[in-house]
């Protein structure tokens, strides 16, 4: 009986370890309510792990906000493929532009988005680029 104690003991470790460790590796783009949460991390988010977000969802998206709260968004670019015609659209501040949701509004499901330079400033004023994001339209 002891023994068995400590096996689950030890496989909740691992899973719990485990966790951490995929958590660390893949950082999430999140929707709370009318914002975007981007992740504050130099991890590269590559197409072999896109994130699927609908595109009502984005639809609503009124501006990007860091998962890191001491950061502010101040710049960023939106990069959207329709068919053979790409179209970029830069915002100087964390609001989502008008242009944005009127291509994403063209966007079929498997299409993707993505979002470069962006830019946010810390509370000692310096600044610092986040990495890239790519995600697919459910």
């Amino acid at each position: 009986m002891k023994k068995a104690g400590s096996i689950f003991t030890l496989l909740v470790f691992i899973l719990v370890l485990n966790s951490g460790i995929n958590a660390q590796q893949k950082p999430h783009i999140m929707l709370k309510g009318t914002d975007l949460i981007i992740p504050f991390s130099s991890s590269i988010v590559d197409s072999s792990n896109l994130e699927k977000l609908g595109k009502g969802a984005l639809m609503k998206v009124e501006k990007l906000i860091c998962s890191n709260k001491d950061y502010e968004v101040m710049s960023f670019t939106v990069i959207i493929a329709l068919g053979k015609t790409v179209v970029e659209t830069i915002s100087s501040s964390k609001y989502w532009a008008p242009k944005i949701k009127e291509t994403i509004n063209q966007l079929n499901s498997g299409d993707k988005v993505w979002i470069e330079e962006i830019s946010t400033k810390g509370p000692d004023g310096k600044i610092k680029m986040l990495t890239n994001l790519v995600f697919k339209i459910k």
